[in-house]
């Protein structure tokens, strides 16, 4: 009887410290699975706003804003927000343009050396650099 008692008493125990332990690893993996999506829809959202400032037509960009707003994926503020990000930054998006040509290439590495050779001769500041390849690292990044 003793023994029936004691063995019940470990494997309770033994059920305790998992649980103890198998809990919070649990609880871990959820929230980084989580993370892992809004990782994934932020750099989705970059994608798709260089996509927007690449656009030329500010007509095609008014209907594309209606369309998200008409269907419930933006709001009316965001709507606002995007156009005048648009407004201001898409003619450093044409096509063929030193910008577009640096995010549409592959190479991470020789980004850098771009970006560092651009820094060294004037032509941008350190600030700039490190906004293109922050840019560049989450268009590049999956």
């Amino acid at each position: 009887m003793k023994k029936k008692l004691l063995i019940i008493g470990v494997l309770l125990l033994a059920l305790a410290v998992v649980g103890v332990w198998a809990v919070p690893v649990f609880a871990d993996g959820a929230s980084n699975s989580n993370q892992s999506t809004q990782n994934t829809q932020q750099v989705n959202k970059t994608r798709i706003l260089v996509r927007l400032l690449m656009i030329q037509d500010e007509s095609k960009v008014d209907a594309f804003l209606a369309q998200a707003k008409n269907t419930g994926k933006i709001t009316v503020e965001q709507v606002t927000a995007i156009k005048e990000i648009w407004t201001n930054h898409h003619e450093q998006f044409k096509q063929g343009s030193a910008l577009v040509r640096l995010l549409q290439a592959n190479n991470g590495t020789n980004i850098r050396i771009v970006l560092g050779k651009a820094v060294v001769a004037g032509k941008i500041n350190k600030d700039q650099a490190q906004k293109i390849m922050t840019l560049w690292q989450k268009l590049h990044n999956k």
